[in-house]
């Protein structure tokens, strides 16, 4: 089930909770991944001290976020999905409850949000359905 909605979050992007629901927990953390000059590039992990992955996320030889970010609940649960370009949120902004669900989707144009009720309504409902077939 996580793969799947890592897989459906993966095709979408990140929105306008507060800004306490997007940070990582106060915990000890570890980031990994490549320098270009004096900035951050490439494909950076995150990890909580225990190990499990905590954010990942691209970014250009400028040190500006570019593609996909994905931060993780300490217990592995996807929590927040967002697309990136030239250090600016593009596209769709995906929150995620406790057990790894959809519960909202934003969607992120030249600095106007629009919520997608219909969209996440499509997306729990392809969710409950693969649930259904993995059950039977």
């Amino acid at each position: 089930m996580k793969k799947l909605i890592l897989t459906v979050a993966l095709a979408v992007s990140f929105g306008s909770f507060s800004q306490n629901e997007l940070e990582l927990p106060l915990t000890e953390y570890e980031q990994v991944g490549p320098y270009c000059d004096t900035f951050k590039c490439g494909r950076w992990l995150t990890y909580y001290e225990h190990g499990e992955v905590a954010m990942v996320e691209t970014f250009d030889d400028q040190g500006r976020l570019k593609g996909e970010r994905v931060t993780f609940r300490t217990d592995g649960t996807i929590k927040h999905y967002t697309e990136w370009s030239n250090g600016v949120k593009v596209g769709k902004e995906i929150f995620f409850d406790e057990k790894g669900y959809p519960v909202r989707v934003v969607y992120v144009d030249k600095h106007v949000t629009v919520d997608n009720t219909q969209e996440l309504n499509q997306m729990l409902r392809e969710i409950e359905q693969d649930n259904n077939r993995q059950n039977k």
